[in-house]
């Protein structure tokens, strides 16, 4: 039982956030939109723009991943504004958000 333990672990940390930002990236297109890169520190990775003006701001981690205390606090500076801002961790929240965007 604790191998198979073991095995799960190994197998959420080799997933890497490039692969998780990659299928964030196909999921916009494939929906219409554009995903642009956003480089500032305790902001969100991409920008998601969406048909109808909609906007998501979205960081990406990797399953084991967790958002450092200033991205904490710039998320929440950032919600409080009124912005649609997403953590993605993983392949099940990547379908999550795309049946999301997809509904709309």
């Amino acid at each position: 039982m604790n191998k198979q333990i073991d095995r799960k672990v190994q197998n959420l940390k080799a997933v890497k956030e490039s692969k998780i930002e990659k299928g964030l990236r196909r999921i916009v297109v494939d929906a219409g939109g554009a995903c642009a890169k956003f480089e500032s520190p305790g902001m969100p990775d991409r920008l998601c723009f969406l048909p109808g003006g909609r906007l998501y701001l979205v960081e990406t981690k990797r399953p084991t991943g967790k958002l450092r205390l200033f991205q904490q606090v710039a998320h929440r500076g950032l919600k409080r504004l009124g912005f649609d801002v997403r953590t993605i961790y993983n392949e099940q929240e990547l379908k999550q958000f795309e049946n999301e965007i997809s509904a709309v």
